[in-house]
């Protein structure tokens, strides 16, 4: 399977809302863009294919659902939350499952 690489994040008001709900900004995720980041393959029957696990500029992990849109460099975020240790890990260890 392809390499995915973002590099941009489409972020719409729903989802920046949704972001919200958890604690998180909008700030906090583009700036996931800027540092590592990993991307796996999201459980089944989920509205995001693909997770995107990263670290905002303050070291606080964040995982993103995201969606690719017509440029495959640009993703649709859907919500974030914190991580939780497992998905930590999955950072931690650089584990890239696409």
């Amino acid at each position: 399977m392809a390499r995915i690489t973002i590099r941009e994040f489409s972020i719409g008001e729903r989802a920046a809302d949704k972001f919200w709900t958890h604690g998180i900004t909008r700030r906090q995720v583009e700036e996931v863009l800027l540092n590592r980041m990993v991307v796996t393959i999201n459980r089944r029957n989920r509205a995001a294919g693909h997770l995107a696990i990263g670290r905002d500029n303050n070291g606080r992990c964040i995982v993103i659902p995201v969606v690719v849109t017509e440029d495959p460099t640009v993703w649709r975020p859907i919500t974030a939350w914190y991580c939780k240790p497992g998905e930590a890990a999955k950072l931690r260890k650089g584990k890239k499952e696409t």
